[in-house]
């Protein structure tokens, strides 16, 4: 038997040791490139781009009966293609579902602004739609923020961003300071620093979420003021 891999995007796929994006290829589940660099005679497809030509994939029986691939924009380069497969699958990910919501709020999308991560609803800094107010998004939704950069995507990273969500929406609707703030004891640059230094080496949000949490530091006068996992906008 043999194995025909077609990648979405333009170069195959993706893996995560070099994008080092948690949603690409992990090399726990890479073993088909053993086989296909080995010559074994499973193949990844390097060429077709799919994402970037808008192109689909759908199962349908050759005349001798075999399950085939079809190609929706316009077929496939390599020769391969051409004989029939006992199984196909398609795992192209998943799109938003939007029915659910009338026509008056129907959120917009990332595609619609031109956006990375087209399928994700378009949002603010603070996970509300940029075109319906008081709807807000949290778990893999919320992922439009740090889509390719960040884990916001899975449990481990939006774990921390539906805490962010719940703390901003405490304090923007019910005046209820920021959790997990404190007062420093001092203005001085070394006392702030020695602050950021301890969570730099014990933060599991800051750590999973880069790019897309900070910590912050409000200066007033004799006071400092420490705020954790606050969200970048």
């Amino acid at each position: 038997g043999y194995v025909h891999m077609i990648g979405r995007s333009h170069g195959g796929l993706k893996q995560s040791y070099f994008t080092h994006y948690v949603g690409d290829l992990r090399a726990v589940n890479n073993g088909l490139l053993d086989t296909f660099f080995l010559k074994s005679l499973d193949t990844i497809d390097v060429d077709t781009d799919l994402e970037g030509r808008n192109c689909s994939l759908a199962r349908r029986v050759s005349p001798g009966g075999k399950p085939e691939i079809d190609f929706g924009c316009g077929g496939g380069h390599n020769p391969s293609y051409r004989e029939g497969y006992d199984r196909v699958i398609r795992c192209l990910g998943w799109v938003f579902e939007d029915r659910l919501f009338e026509d008056a709020v129907k959120p917009t999308l990332n595609r619609d602004l031109g956006l990375l991560g087209g399928k994700y609803p378009a949002l603010t800094e603070s996970y509300e739609s940029v075109n319906v107010k008081n709807l807000y998004f949290a778990g893999t939704l919320s992922h439009a923020h740090d889509y390719k950069r960040s884990a916001g995507g899975f449990v481990h990273g939006f774990r921390y961003t539906a805490r962010a969500l719940y703390r901003l929406l405490r304090l923007s609707h019910q005046g209820v300071r920021w959790e997990s703030q404190r007062e420093l004891g001092s203005t001085a640059a070394r006392s702030v620093a020695l602050a950021l230094q301890r969570r730099f080496q014990s933060s599991s949000g800051l750590y999973q979420m880069f790019g897309e949490l900070c910590d912050a530091v409000l200066v007033r006068d004799a006071s400092a003021t420490y705020m954790e996992e606050v969200p970048l906008g």
